[in-house]
Protein backbone atom coordinates (compact mmCIF):
# COMPACT_ATOMS: atom_id res chain seq x y z
CA UNK A 1 0.00 0.00 0.00
CA UNK A 2 1.65 3.36 -1.00
CA UNK A 3 0.97 6.35 0.78
CA UNK A 4 1.74 9.63 -0.60
CA UNK A 5 3.25 12.33 1.45
CA UNK A 6 2.90 16.31 0.91
CA UNK A 7 6.73 17.28 0.98
CA UNK A 8 5.67 21.14 1.64
CA UNK A 9 4.91 19.83 5.27
CA UNK A 10 6.78 18.32 7.92
CA UNK A 11 6.60 14.58 8.64
CA UNK A 12 4.62 15.30 11.85
CA UNK A 13 2.12 17.35 9.90
CA UNK A 14 1.53 14.23 7.17
CA UNK A 15 0.74 11.78 9.98
CA UNK A 16 -1.33 14.10 11.67
CA UNK A 17 -3.10 14.79 8.49
CA UNK A 18 -3.41 10.79 7.53
CA UNK A 19 -4.66 10.67 11.47
CA UNK A 20 -7.16 12.92 11.21
CA UNK A 21 -8.29 11.16 7.84
CA UNK A 22 -8.42 8.12 9.60
CA UNK A 23 -10.69 9.70 12.44
CA UNK A 24 -13.04 10.75 9.93
CA UNK A 25 -13.26 7.34 8.01
CA UNK A 26 -14.09 5.28 11.36
CA UNK A 27 -16.67 7.54 11.90
CA UNK A 28 -18.36 7.38 8.56
CA UNK A 29 -17.84 3.79 8.81
CA UNK A 30 -19.62 3.69 12.45
CA UNK A 31 -22.36 5.80 10.34
CA UNK A 32 -22.59 3.01 8.02
CA UNK A 33 -22.71 -0.01 10.83
CA UNK A 34 -25.67 2.08 12.26
CA UNK A 35 -27.88 2.69 9.25
CA UNK A 36 -26.75 -0.89 8.24
CA UNK A 37 -28.29 -2.16 11.99
CA UNK A 38 -31.19 -0.13 11.51
CA UNK A 39 -31.76 -1.34 7.83
CA UNK A 40 -31.53 -5.00 9.36
CA UNK A 41 -34.12 -3.97 11.99
CA UNK A 42 -36.91 -2.27 9.71
CA UNK A 43 -36.56 -5.14 7.60
CA UNK A 44 -37.14 -7.53 10.34
CA UNK A 45 -39.93 -5.61 11.20
CA UNK A 46 -41.43 -5.69 7.36
CA UNK A 47 -40.85 -9.20 7.40
CA UNK A 48 -43.02 -9.82 10.92
CA UNK A 49 -46.04 -7.81 9.66
CA UNK A 50 -45.77 -9.39 6.37
CA UNK A 51 -45.72 -13.10 7.92
CA UNK A 52 -48.64 -11.73 10.12
CA UNK A 53 -51.00 -10.31 7.05
CA UNK A 54 -50.27 -14.14 5.31
CA UNK A 55 -51.73 -15.63 8.55
CA UNK A 56 -54.31 -13.47 8.55
CA UNK A 57 -54.80 -14.36 5.00
CA UNK A 58 -55.21 -17.96 5.90
CA UNK A 59 -57.09 -17.62 8.77
CA UNK A 60 -59.62 -15.88 6.79
CA UNK A 61 -59.64 -18.66 4.43
CA UNK A 62 -60.16 -21.05 7.17
CA UNK A 63 -62.78 -19.61 8.30
CA UNK A 64 -65.50 -21.71 8.52
CA UNK A 65 -68.62 -20.83 6.41
CA UNK A 66 -72.12 -20.83 8.32
CA UNK A 67 -74.53 -23.18 7.90
CA UNK A 68 -78.02 -22.01 6.54
CA UNK A 69 -79.68 -22.96 9.97
CA UNK A 70 -77.44 -20.93 12.08
CA UNK A 71 -78.93 -17.60 11.70
CA UNK A 72 -81.87 -19.25 13.96
CA UNK A 73 -81.53 -21.17 17.25
CA UNK A 74 -80.79 -24.63 16.76
CA UNK A 75 -79.34 -27.42 17.38
CA UNK A 76 -78.95 -31.57 16.78
CA UNK A 77 -80.79 -33.58 18.78
CA UNK A 78 -79.38 -37.23 20.46
CA UNK A 79 -80.18 -38.99 17.82
CA UNK A 80 -79.21 -36.31 14.75
CA UNK A 81 -82.44 -34.74 14.19
CA UNK A 82 -81.95 -30.61 13.44
CA UNK A 83 -84.23 -28.86 15.04
CA UNK A 84 -85.18 -25.04 14.62
CA UNK A 85 -86.00 -21.78 16.34
CA UNK A 86 -87.14 -18.56 15.44
CA UNK A 87 -85.36 -15.18 17.23
CA UNK A 88 -88.14 -12.30 16.18
CA UNK A 89 -91.22 -12.27 14.43
CA UNK A 90 -89.55 -11.94 11.12
CA UNK A 91 -87.45 -15.38 11.68
CA UNK A 92 -90.58 -17.22 13.24
CA UNK A 93 -92.34 -16.13 10.18
CA UNK A 94 -89.52 -17.94 8.00
CA UNK A 95 -89.35 -20.62 9.74
CA UNK A 96 -92.65 -21.58 8.55
CA UNK A 97 -93.30 -20.22 5.29
CA UNK A 98 -90.01 -21.02 4.07
CA UNK A 99 -88.62 -23.70 6.07
CA UNK A 100 -91.40 -26.16 7.36
CA UNK A 101 -91.80 -29.03 4.67
CA UNK A 102 -94.78 -31.62 5.21
CA UNK A 103 -92.00 -34.13 6.65
CA UNK A 104 -91.73 -31.91 9.67
CA UNK A 105 -92.80 -31.94 13.16
CA UNK A 106 -94.23 -27.98 14.54
CA UNK A 107 -93.48 -27.44 17.68
CA UNK A 108 -94.61 -24.37 20.17
CA UNK A 109 -94.05 -23.67 24.03
CA UNK A 110 -97.55 -22.70 25.46
CA UNK A 111 -96.02 -19.48 26.64
CA UNK A 112 -97.24 -16.01 25.33
CA UNK A 113 -94.50 -15.12 22.69
CA UNK A 114 -92.78 -18.40 21.98
CA UNK A 115 -90.88 -19.36 19.23
CA UNK A 116 -92.05 -21.61 16.38
CA UNK A 117 -89.77 -24.51 16.32
CA UNK A 118 -89.72 -27.52 14.10
CA UNK A 119 -87.68 -30.40 13.76
CA UNK A 120 -86.55 -31.76 10.58
CA UNK A 121 -87.10 -35.26 10.86
CA UNK A 122 -86.71 -35.94 6.70
CA UNK A 123 -89.62 -38.34 7.48
CA UNK A 124 -88.54 -40.23 10.16
CA UNK A 125 -90.73 -40.88 13.11
CA UNK A 126 -89.46 -38.93 16.71
CA UNK A 127 -88.07 -40.88 19.78
CA UNK A 128 -89.79 -40.07 22.77
CA UNK A 129 -85.89 -38.68 24.06
CA UNK A 130 -86.02 -36.26 20.97
CA UNK A 131 -89.77 -35.06 22.04
CA UNK A 132 -88.37 -34.13 25.41
CA UNK A 133 -85.38 -32.52 24.04
CA UNK A 134 -86.88 -30.57 21.59
CA UNK A 135 -89.36 -29.54 24.46
CA UNK A 136 -86.90 -28.12 26.51
CA UNK A 137 -85.28 -26.25 23.17
CA UNK A 138 -88.45 -24.77 23.02
CA UNK A 139 -89.42 -23.13 26.24
CA UNK A 140 -85.94 -22.26 27.06
CA UNK A 141 -85.87 -20.06 24.34
CA UNK A 142 -89.61 -18.44 24.93
CA UNK A 143 -89.93 -15.74 27.48
CA UNK A 144 -90.07 -17.97 29.98
CA UNK A 145 -86.44 -17.76 30.63
CA UNK A 146 -86.80 -14.38 31.17
CA UNK A 147 -89.88 -14.67 33.75
CA UNK A 148 -88.00 -17.32 35.46
CA UNK A 149 -90.68 -19.85 34.97
CA UNK A 150 -89.38 -23.59 36.28
CA UNK A 151 -91.65 -25.74 33.75
CA UNK A 152 -93.90 -25.09 31.15
CA UNK A 153 -95.57 -27.27 28.31
CA UNK A 154 -95.07 -27.18 24.64
CA UNK A 155 -97.20 -28.96 22.40
CA UNK A 156 -96.43 -30.48 18.37
CA UNK A 157 -98.40 -31.00 15.95
CA UNK A 158 -98.22 -32.07 11.95
CA UNK A 159 -97.27 -28.76 9.48
CA UNK A 160 -100.64 -28.91 7.71
CA UNK A 161 -102.20 -27.59 11.03
CA UNK A 162 -100.91 -24.93 11.00
CA UNK A 163 -102.21 -22.28 8.88
CA UNK A 164 -102.22 -18.35 8.08
CA UNK A 165 -105.48 -18.05 7.77
CA UNK A 166 -107.49 -16.47 10.82
CA UNK A 167 -111.14 -16.63 11.69
CA UNK A 168 -113.01 -13.99 9.82
CA UNK A 169 -112.61 -10.93 11.27
CA UNK A 170 -109.21 -11.77 12.50
CA UNK A 171 -106.02 -10.77 11.39
CA UNK A 172 -102.68 -12.54 12.16
CA UNK A 173 -99.78 -10.35 12.08
CA UNK A 174 -96.08 -11.06 10.89
CA UNK A 175 -94.69 -14.43 13.01
CA UNK A 176 -98.82 -15.56 13.79
CA UNK A 177 -100.16 -18.95 12.99
CA UNK A 178 -103.55 -20.56 13.70
CA UNK A 179 -103.04 -23.97 14.55
CA UNK A 180 -105.95 -26.50 13.94
CA UNK A 181 -107.04 -29.58 15.09
CA UNK A 182 -105.56 -32.04 17.88
CA UNK A 183 -102.23 -30.91 19.69
CA UNK A 184 -100.22 -33.27 20.87
CA UNK A 185 -98.61 -32.20 24.69
CA UNK A 186 -95.23 -32.09 26.29
CA UNK A 187 -96.22 -31.70 30.19
CA UNK A 188 -93.59 -29.84 31.97
CA UNK A 189 -90.71 -29.19 30.13
CA UNK A 190 -88.30 -27.76 31.98
CA UNK A 191 -86.25 -24.96 31.62
CA UNK A 192 -82.21 -25.63 31.41
CA UNK A 193 -79.62 -25.51 28.59
CA UNK A 194 -75.96 -27.12 27.68
CA UNK A 195 -73.94 -24.20 26.35
CA UNK A 196 -70.57 -25.83 24.83
CA UNK A 197 -67.84 -25.91 22.23
CA UNK A 198 -67.87 -28.27 19.71
CA UNK A 199 -64.48 -27.82 17.81
CA UNK A 200 -64.82 -24.21 16.88
CA UNK A 201 -68.63 -24.41 16.72
CA UNK A 202 -70.72 -22.69 20.00
CA UNK A 203 -73.58 -25.12 20.40
CA UNK A 204 -76.45 -24.98 22.67
CA UNK A 205 -79.28 -27.09 23.34
CA UNK A 206 -80.53 -29.82 26.10
CA UNK A 207 -77.72 -31.48 27.65
CA UNK A 208 -78.38 -35.27 26.37
CA UNK A 209 -77.85 -33.65 22.78
CA UNK A 210 -74.61 -31.53 23.68
CA UNK A 211 -72.70 -33.94 25.56
CA UNK A 212 -72.85 -35.86 22.98
CA UNK A 213 -70.78 -34.49 20.60
CA UNK A 214 -68.75 -32.23 23.24
CA UNK A 215 -67.19 -32.60 26.81
CA UNK A 216 -66.57 -28.91 26.78
CA UNK A 217 -69.69 -27.02 28.06
CA UNK A 218 -71.73 -25.49 31.19
CA UNK A 219 -75.05 -25.95 32.12
CA UNK A 220 -77.30 -22.96 33.00
CA UNK A 221 -81.08 -22.50 34.09
CA UNK A 222 -82.64 -18.77 34.42
CA UNK A 223 -81.30 -16.81 37.08
CA UNK A 224 -79.26 -13.26 37.66
CA UNK A 225 -76.60 -13.18 35.55
CA UNK A 226 -76.86 -10.95 32.34
CA UNK A 227 -76.24 -11.99 28.88
CA UNK A 228 -73.25 -10.15 28.08
CA UNK A 229 -71.84 -11.31 31.57
CA UNK A 230 -72.43 -15.32 31.20
CA UNK A 231 -70.97 -14.98 27.65
CA UNK A 232 -67.91 -13.51 29.40
CA UNK A 233 -67.75 -16.27 31.64
CA UNK A 234 -68.33 -19.22 29.02
CA UNK A 235 -65.31 -17.10 26.93
CA UNK A 236 -63.07 -17.81 29.81
CA UNK A 237 -63.89 -21.19 30.42
CA UNK A 238 -63.98 -22.37 26.68
CA UNK A 239 -60.65 -21.14 26.09
CA UNK A 240 -59.09 -22.42 29.17
CA UNK A 241 -60.69 -25.74 27.90
CA UNK A 242 -59.87 -25.79 24.37
CA UNK A 243 -57.10 -23.31 24.36
CA UNK A 244 -58.62 -22.16 20.88
CA UNK A 245 -60.27 -18.10 21.33
CA UNK A 246 -63.82 -18.04 20.97
CA UNK A 247 -66.01 -15.10 19.74
CA UNK A 248 -67.82 -13.65 22.78
CA UNK A 249 -70.54 -12.98 20.03
CA UNK A 250 -71.13 -15.99 19.09
CA UNK A 251 -71.63 -17.36 22.60
CA UNK A 252 -74.21 -14.21 23.01
CA UNK A 253 -76.36 -15.50 19.83
CA UNK A 254 -76.77 -19.09 21.59
CA UNK A 255 -77.90 -17.57 24.84
CA UNK A 256 -81.75 -17.95 25.76
CA UNK A 257 -83.09 -14.58 26.07
CA UNK A 258 -82.74 -13.57 29.29
CA UNK A 259 -80.32 -13.22 32.64
CA UNK A 260 -79.01 -16.74 33.48
CA UNK A 261 -76.63 -18.56 36.08
CA UNK A 262 -74.43 -21.57 35.58
CA UNK A 263 -77.08 -24.99 36.82
CA UNK A 264 -75.94 -26.09 40.68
Amino acid sequence: METELDLRKTLRQNANLYYSKSKKAKAKLAGVKTALEESKKQLKEVLEKKQVLENEKIELKKKRQAKWFEKFHWFFTSKDTLVIGGKDTKSNETIVKKHMEPTDVYFHAEVFGAPHVIAKTEDKELESSELEEIGVFAVSYSRAWREKVARANVFWVDPSQVTKEAPSGEYLGTGSFMIRGKKNFIKKANLKLAIGLSGSVVVCGPKKAIEKTTKIFKEITPGETRPSDMAKKLKAFFEKQSKETVSLDEIIKMLPPGNSDFAK
